[in-house]
């Protein structure tokens, strides 16, 4: 396995950072929560797609799930 000496300033961001202004947060990454669960859609997910983009940082998203233990 060749291990590749490169670092990437990235940025995760939720609604709780609605608003940030990831152009100048440094970041040459930026990943944000879409989705949560079974209904929630995080409002500002696509601002932050598109400031990203047309700023040329790389964009992730990603679906935040929680396990449930039920006693039977």
């Amino acid at each position: 396995i060749k291990l590749i000496d490169t670092v990437a300033n990235m940025i995760d961001v939720s609604s709780w950072q609605t608003g940030i202004n990831v152009t100048t947060s440094g970041a040459q990454i930026v990943v944000t929560k879409a989705t949560e669960g079974v209904g929630y859609v995080n409002p500002d997910c696509n601002r932050v797609v598109q400031d990203a983009l047309k700023a040329g940082q790389g964009v992730g998203v990603y679906h935040f799930a929680q396990t449930v233990s039920i006693s039977l």
